[in-house]
């Protein structure tokens, strides 16, 4: 792992360089830290390690491109600018990520694809391109509950969004692109607020992680209609 090199103050924490995001590990890296950028479920340490060093930022992808890499089962939380940062030029998948009192999660420079992620009580918007030009996001049983700004706010490009729920933020639940492609969005429902979610204290799944290292067992969030996300990993 190296310091971000755009910030002299290391304001991004602990940026992963393009060859370990593409599995050609040429730092000496510790095999847990290598196995959660990869994906792989590596209990809370990954997490634990950057949101100690990153107080703006918990996890960046930047700076380069490959084909085939994954974010998965990490918790991210109380990082003043984003949880996660993704301005990588491939697509990345996303899948079965917390976010929660971070800044917001930024998804930009390539077509990425994002299933049963949730972000909450963000300060900003639960996910964003930063309105920069992008174009092919998939977001698929995602969800945004109070967040201060927009659930989803993706201005950028045309996106594919489909059953996502976005639920008591402060401005909008989705403001997307023209082009976009909606189906079956809480926000194109009726009946839709926070008393759908089986239930809105968030205390058990901001809980300790499971022996194994998955995700506590919660209600929280869960909807158990096949919209938004398991909140399971």
């Amino acid at each position: 792992m190296r310091d971000c090199p755009q910030c002299v103050l290391g304001q991004h924490g602990l940026v992963a360089p393009e060859e370990l995001l593409l599995g050609m590990v040429a730092l000496p890296v510790p095999a847990a830290v290598a196995a959660g950028i990869a994906g792989v479920k590596a209990a809370s340490m990954l997490p634990k390690m950057l949101a100690v060093a990153a107080a703006r930022h918990n996890l960046c992808f930047v700076f380069g491109s490959g084909e085939g890499n994954r974010v998965r089962g990490n918790r991210f939380s109380g990082n003043g600018r984003s949880g996660l940062d993704l301005n990588f030029a491939s697509p990345v998948t996303v899948e079965y990520n917390w976010s929660y009192d971070d800044g917001e999660n930024v998804l930009a420079g390539a077509g990425h694809a994002l299933r049963h992620n949730a972000a909450w009580a963000s300060a900003n918007h639960g996910f964003t391109d930063d309105a920069g030009a992008i174009s092919g996001l998939t977001l698929t049983n995602n969800t945004a509950f109070a967040n201060r700004g927009s659930g989803l706010a993706l201005p950028g490009g045309p996106a594919t969004l489909r059953a996502n729920a976005a639920i008591s933020n402060g401005i909008e639940p989705a403001g997307v692109a023209p082009g976009s492609t909606e189906t079956r969005n809480s926000w194109q429902e009726n009946g839709w607020s926070a008393a759908t979610f089986r239930s809105t204290d968030p205390a058990s799944a901001e809980g300790p992680r499971a022996a194994d290292g998955t995700f506590p067992e919660t209600h929280y969030l869960v909807t158990g209609n096949g919209v938004g996300a398991s909140m399971r990993n």
